[in-house]
């Protein structure tokens, strides 16, 4: 099943938003998660033991019962449950129905309540499920019931000193109120320690995904929305340039490899289109990245610029498409611009990027050279042809300036 298991998804300013989905879905998408939760299911399953130890404990304190209600439904004690098949007939007799009609009976206590205190309270003390803090829970529960026998709150006197006896023996002395006020003093401690788990597992990815959490600081909700309905519609409902990138790093931060791909790819060939298309309309590269006078007609190789220079994990792809085109724009004026987003490595791929070019421009250069030589001497071939030369074949204007000069 697909929607078997909710997970919660927690980001945002403050992670304050919380969204819910599918272990299940996610996973069929990502090998990364799903490793991972197979990896915390152990600790799931004392996680899982904890939530229940907690919410069984809530049934009995404030504000689900207070003291007298507690006493009043015996609340302290085992529940008695009774299976009597029964069946009355019109001679007034008792007889046994098929086991279809079976009803369960319970005396002396509530029916909405079928896991008593005193039980609850010797598995918190012998077995508390979260690693590294049985002794605390124990320890709380012993100075609880300690202080309800010193404060003279037992049923009768114990054969035994009080100090002799057993948890379970101290438990069983205990009045109601005094009971309730013991699961009172642990339902807190476990408490607290589940919110110091949340907690610590804001920075502890093992644990947030124990506890069904996908931890994500600095990603906005429709960034998040976004990924999760192509992986549940399969649809790409991305608004611009700026949030297909945030997929993209979510997707790749999250293990989604097909979608990472498909946004990188998307990105890709958009960035390129927007500097062929300004080429051939005579926009600056300038311009496509904020730096002109004028607005750029699309925001996507600013975007991508942006983030190729700040962004050390951001694709290569994007980052070799974004040097090599500034390579190719370079000149003062645009250098001004850009040199303080430049990091130390970038410069260096920037320098490797104009050298790998300067063979390209050279090689563009002394083209237009040999046009320019080729012109010249067609030129200079004209001229000599519409001169006279005389017998040594110098042209006369050279020969006149010789005997001149003599």
């Amino acid at each position: 099943m697909l929607m078997q298991t909710p997970i919660t998804i927690e980001c945002g300013p403050n992670l304050e938003t919380k969204l819910t989905y599918h272990k299940e879905m996610i996973c069929c998408h990502s090998k990364q998660l799903e490793a991972m939760f197979v990896k915390a299911k152990p600790m799931t399953v004392y996680y899982e033991k904890a939530d229940k130890l907690r919410n069984d404990l809530a049934k009995h304190v404030f504000p689900e019962v207070n003291p007298k209600e507690f006493e009043d439904k015996k609340m302290d004690r085992q529940v008695c449950l009774v299976s009597m098949p029964w069946m009355w007939t019109t001679e007034h007799q008792w007889l046994i129905p098929p086991v279809s009609s079976m009803h369960e009976v319970r005396f002396g206590c509530s029916t909405a309540n079928t896991s008593q205190a005193i039980p609850l309270i010797k598995t918190a003390s012998e077995n508390y499920p979260l690693i590294g803090y049985a002794s605390l829970v124990k320890k709380t529960i012993m100075d609880a019931v300690a202080g309800e026998m010193i404060a003279k709150n037992n049923r009768k006197t114990a054969q035994n000193p009080a100090a002799d006896l057993s948890l379970a023996g101290r438990l069983e002395i205990l009045k109601p109120r005094a009971v309730h006020e013991v699961v009172a003093k642990l339902f807190t401690v476990v408490h607290r320690i589940n919110r110091s788990e949340i907690r610590k597992a804001e920075e502890d990815i093992y644990k947030a995904t124990a506890q069904h959490r996908i931890i994500l600081p600095g990603v906005d909700e429709s960034t998040v929305r976004a990924l999760m309905q192509w992986i549940y519609q399969k649809t790409l409902p991305f608004e611009g340039s700026e949030q297909t990138y945030a997929v993209m790093n979510l997707a790749e931060r999250l293990g989604v490899d097909v979608l990472a791909t498909k946004c990188r790819d998307a990105l890709c060939h958009v960035t390129n289109a927007s500097i062929e298309r300004a080429d051939a309309d005579g926009t600056s590269f300038q311009t496509l990245i904020g730096y002109g006078t004028k607005p750029a007609a699309d925001d996507i190789v600013r975007v991508v610029f942006e983030h190729a220079m700040t962004d050390e994990t951001a694709p290569r792809e994007l980052r070799s498409l974004i040097i090599d085109a500034l390579a190719g724009y370079l000149d003062l004026g645009l250098w001004q611009h850009v040199k303080g987003q430049i990091k130390h490595l970038t410069a260096l791929q920037l320098i490797e990027s104009m050298v790998r070019l300067r063979p390209l421009v050279k090689t563009e250069m002394d083209g237009q050279d040999s046009i320019k030589s080729e012109s010249q001497e067609v030129s200079s071939t004209d001229v000599s042809g519409n001169m006279e030369v005389d017998e040594d074949k110098k042209p006369i204007h050279v020969k006149e300036q010789n005997e001149n000069h003599v």
